[in-house]
């Protein structure tokens, strides 16, 4: 029995067809001389800008304007529901006259 896996001429046909062929191998870095650059890079930078000042604010609370104007807020809506009529369900008058007879056919 012939083997046609074992055939030399296809295997040589087939490293005709790779088209990739890897790069040339490359020195490796000097890592620890690239760290000390960086490093002298971010110090220099860190020199030449200010540093942030915190300032203290309160997340959640108000300033006493803020607070008085809102409670002015809150009371004058109190004063402007007073005046207003009723209008839930039982103490809601209809807002259309009801005609007591038919409308004409």
């Amino acid at each position: 029995a012939e083997h046609k896996h074992g055939d030399v001429h296809d295997s040589a046909s087939k490293k005709k067809q790779w088209s990739f062929k890897p790069a040339p191998m490359k020195p490796v870095p000097d890592f620890d001389a690239l760290h000390d650059k960086f490093f002298r890079k971010l110090k220099s930078a860190r020199a030449s800008k200010p540093t942030t000042v915190p300032e203290e604010f309160r997340l959640h609370e108000k300033d006493a304007k803020a607070k008085a104007a809102e409670l002015r807020k809150i009371k004058n809506d109190i004063r402007q529901d007073e005046h207003l009529p009723e209008v839930r369900w039982p103490f809601a008058s209809l807002r259309a006259k009801v005609n007591s007879k038919p409308p004409p056919a």
